[in-house]
């Protein structure tokens, strides 16, 4: 609360690394007694015996909006009937699921996800860290273009871009036009209609050394140009578009 007060920042959403159901609870705890908290996604293991009756159990609560998962479980997951008749009940619960994984494996990864959501079209998926660093090889390059020009056509899979500042060549840069290409590139694939706004606080911390304000600064400047229904809809309205 104390570091976003000068960005008028009203509430944000927790997404949980743990997988300690423990944790899970404190945190809903903390939730229910700060309304800065308006949702939180846990970290349950689709396709294990225990996920339905934990997932019944967290449902219940308004605030568990979904959970977070990487980019290795989707693609083992899709041939694996338990992982997706437990996305299935995600999905019909009107949940979500966070993505997250690293630059080499986003290509592969897209092309996963455009197969998962051709499968179970309600759900809903957000991509973690974008935009991450371009991969090396050709070959890798291919991959990702493949994969992002999948993802154009997937209605419900959102971009949450929130890794606009990082380390470079041993150099941060804070500039909106050393990311502009970057961010043209995210706007091109997911249009004003999926991008979601993502801090990265505190990792940014580690990754480059910056803290909240130039990170948020410089995607409020890069949306502010695209006018104010766009810049709201990055900020919020695009998050809330469908968590009733």
């Amino acid at each position: 609360v104390k570091l976003t007060k000068p960005f008028n920042v009203r509430g944000t959403v927790v997404i949980e690394v743990s997988e300690r159901l423990e944790d899970h609870d404190w945190a809903l705890a903390m939730a229910a007694k700060n309304p800065v908290i308006v949702a939180y996604v846990g970290r349950l293991t689709p396709g294990q015996p225990e996920f339905a009756s934990q997932l019944d159990r967290y449902r219940k609560n308004p605030l568990f909006r979904g959970l977070r998962t990487f980019f290795g479980p989707i693609g083992e997951g899709l041939k694996q009937p338990a992982f997706m008749a437990d996305l299935k009940r995600m999905a019909d619960a009107g949940l979500e699921i966070d993505i997250a994984g690293g630059p080499r494996q986003l290509g592969q990864a897209a092309l996963d996800m455009a197969t998962l959501s051709a499968r179970i079209p309600d759900l809903r998926m957000v991509i973690n860290h974008l935009p991450m660093p371009k991969p090396e090889s050709e070959a890798d390059l291919a991959l990702l273009k493949k994969g992002l020009d999948e993802l154009r056509h997937c209605p419900n899979v959102y971009a949450k871009l929130s890794q606009v500042i990082r380390r470079v060549g041993g150099v941060v840069r804070e500039d909106l036009a050393s990311w502009r290409g970057a961010l043209d590139e995210m706007y091109d694939v997911f249009g004003p209609d999926k991008v979601v706004y993502g801090s990265n606080w505190p990792s940014c911390l580690p990754d480059s050394g910056t803290e909240y304000g130039p990170v948020f600064n410089l995607v409020q400047e890069y949306f502010t140009g695209k006018g104010r229904e766009v810049s709201e809809k990055y900020f919020w309205r695009n998050s809330a578009a469908r968590s009733e």
